[in-house]
């Protein structure tokens, strides 16, 4: 059985969640799937189309922080977009 869009939104967004509190790296090991499994779904809504553009925004920015790098607005993004989708699923 494959992975409904609103599973795979709460799921990523799960994920989002616990990876904001690891190490950059760590983190970036957990964002790194999440780009092209939001990315490659057969809906192409707004809310889906920005969720993806923070996830790989945040992406980028964990990948190139240099130590003592605040993304807490990054994170926060990510999560809202990601949310945004959320609620918008049928």
């Amino acid at each position: 059985m494959s992975e409904t869009d609103k599973q795979l939104a709460d799921r990523v967004l799960q994920t989002l969640a616990t990876a904001r509190y690891l190490h950059a790296g760590a983190a970036v090991d957990q964002i790194e799937p999440l780009r092209e499994q939001v990315g490659s779904g057969g809906s192409v809504e707004r809310e889906r189309a920005e969720a993806w553009l923070a996830i790989c925004s945040l992406y980028d920015a964990l990948r190139t922080a240099s130590r003592g790098t605040d993304l807490d607005s990054r994170w926060s993004k990510a999560i809202e977009k990601m949310t945004a989708w959320s609620t918008s699923i049928k």
